[in-house]
């Protein structure tokens, strides 16, 4: 199993929460979870093997934002038994 985190930089007024989405690559359905209070998320328990993909948005009050600060992870370090990275 793998973990990724993530960090990003607050704008100024710094948002309320954020949204981070993330996939398997390749793969359309997004799982989300909240982030409120940080300006980071780590995402334990991944499969090693697949890269992930994703993007944050911000909530300022009822306002939500875009989404931005996209990323993509196409590999991760650790790999699977047998596999070097």
């Amino acid at each position: 199993m793998a973990t990724l985190t993530i960090t990003w930089t607050a704008p100024t007024p710094a948002p309320d929460s954020y949204t981070v989405s993330y996939r398997v690559t390749g793969t359309t359905n997004y799982s989300t979870e909240s982030v409120t209070g940080q300006t980071s998320w780590t995402k334990s328990g991944l499969d090693c093997c697949d890269g992930y993909e994703g993007y944050i948005t911000s909530t300022c009050g009822t306002n939500t934002s875009a989404a931005s600060d996209s990323w993509s992870v196409s590999s991760i370090t650790a790999c699977c038994p047998g596999e070097t990275p």
